[in-house]
């Protein structure tokens, strides 16, 4: 967000990150959260939902994988690099997994932060879908938010430009933080005359 693009041309984009200011006391923050996202919170304490602040590391990366398993391009070599990250930061006090259980302790919401520069990066998010109807995804991130409340530390949802997402973590009173990106083309020219001809020559439907 800190790097000022004067000059814009196409291959820069903004982006969207939401981030939320901690500073403040929790009885602030919470009043600024949205009615849905104070009704989940409230609906994961009346179901006995616990929350935990220190769970494995690998609790999380298995249930990341389980429903990131559609879509993304993840393999295990890249859990296994993000695990070895997260036990250096740990060790530092830089890193946290965090998750939430039902009545029966079944883990149906997890996450990893990693702390640097007065910021919280919200970074690897586990959800199982039973804890949809739990509201144990909100109840994660409003548990954190009550650990630290007060703190000059800033929440950094890591996104989102998925409207989904950036209304659930607006939710939580967070704002908008724009950054640029740069998109880097790396095909031959000969490949991207091709794709431009070929765009332009399909009729609309």
């Amino acid at each position: 967000y800190g790097n000022n693009v004067s000059n814009p041309t196409e291959a820069f984009k903004l982006r969207i990150n939401y981030v939320l200011p901690l500073n403040k006391s929790y009885e602030e923050i919470f009043n600024a959260y949205r009615s849905t996202a104070k009704r989940n919170c409230k609906k994961a304490q009346q179901l006995n939902c616990r929350y935990s602040a220190a769970i494995s590391i690998d609790d999380v990366i298995v249930l990341a994988g389980k429903q990131e398993g559609n879509g993304t391009n993840l393999r295990n070599d890249d859990y296994r690099r993000f695990k070895n990250l997260f036990t250096f930061l740990h060790q530092k006090k830089q890193a946290m997994a965090c998750g939430v259980f039902t009545g029966t302790n079944e883990l149906v919401a997890s996450c990893v932060y990693f702390f640097s520069n007065k910021r919280a990066y919200y970074i690897l998010v586990g959800n199982h879908p039973n804890g949809k109807t739990m509201g144990a995804s909100h109840y994660l991130i409003d548990r954190f938010i009550c650990e630290h409340a007060g703190k000059n530390l800033l929440l950094d949802f890591e996104g989102s430009d998925n409207r989904n997402l950036a209304f659930f973590y607006s939710s939580f009173g967070a704002q908008i933080e724009n950054y640029p990106a740069l998109h880097y083309n790396k095909l031959p020219w000969w490949v991207n005359l091709f794709k431009k001809i070929t765009w332009q020559n399909i009729p609309y439907k």
